[in-house]
């Protein structure tokens, strides 16, 4: 038996038992408020079954595991706009990405299926708060870039298995602990947000290859770039923010081989 519910009563389910919903209802949920709707229906406007839907990929059990909206040919193309509510992703969902279709929305971490590896959303239009605290444990990937998130971050809550953590061109604040990163980041992109305070380099993940943190509010006196991490191929800041940047011996560096620009 389908569930059938309505767009402009999702917020009036809280007594709805949200674990029995078939993937094929939270799906509906999902995009029933976006402009690409119409890429799931059928010529009677009814939802195709999930497992047409372009961009999502089913597991042996028919249960959706990843929703990979960007890119589609024609006539398949996902429209701009609207907004999406990313709580009813299907439960055992362990990819999403969804970018460059300019959708709104807010994303409540503590909804997130906590299967959830990656979370890919970049160039869109989603705003609020992020709760770091609450993200799923396993997720390996986080890519928020280009959106309208603001507020300050718990960073030393960030799943110790996270990879990757891109979050440039929002509107995120306060100080940024580059010394609570999870042991095996890859790759960091805070540049163009807000963040302010000192800034301690001398305890990055040792796995780091590629740090951006240029356009922000850093401002010290003296930066100490100390014990990099020994693969890292491309760190980009602002020199201006710093008095001066000096090595563990506290000699200046002047031209740094790795690169800084301002």
């Amino acid at each position: 038996m389908n569930v059938l519910i309505a767009c402009a009563d999702v917020d009036c389910i809280g007594k709805f038992d949200q674990a029995s919903m078939s993937d094929q209802s939270r799906m509906e949920l999902v995009v029933c408020t976006t402009h690409c709707a119409n890429v799931f229906r059928n010529s009677d406007w009814d939802f195709l079954p999930v497992s047409q839907w372009r961009g999502v990929r089913l597991d042996t059990c028919g249960h959706v595991i990843a929703i990979q909206w960007r890119d589609l040919p024609a006539p398949n193309t996902i429209e701009n706009g609207g907004s999406i509510d990313f709580r009813w992703l299907p439960l055992t969902t362990e990819i999403l990405q969804i970018s460059a279709v300019k959708i709104a929305g807010k994303i409540h971490t503590e909804f997130l299926p906590r299967s959830l590896v990656i979370i890919e959303v970049p160039k869109n239009l989603l705003s609020g708060t992020f709760s770091i605290e609450s993200l799923p444990e396993a997720i390996k990937h986080i890519d928020l870039s280009m959106n309208k998130f603001f507020g300050t971050l718990r960073i030393s809550a960030l799943p110790r298995t996270l990879q990757g953590f891109a979050i440039g061109y929002n509107k995120f604040s306060g100080g940024f602990d580059f010394v609570g990163l999870p042991p095996n980041l890859r790759a960091l992109n805070v540049e163009h947000n807000q963040f302010d305070g000192p800034v301690d380099l001398c305890a990055l993940p040792q796995q780091l290859e590629w740090l951006y943190m240029g356009n922000n509010n850093f401002r010290q006196e003296t930066l100490v770039l100390d014990n990099l991490p020994p693969q890292i191929l491309e760190f980009i800041l602002d020199v201006k923010c710093f008095g001066k940047i000096v090595d563990g011996g506290g000699n200046e560096i002047r031209s740094p081989c790795i690169g800084l620009f301002v």
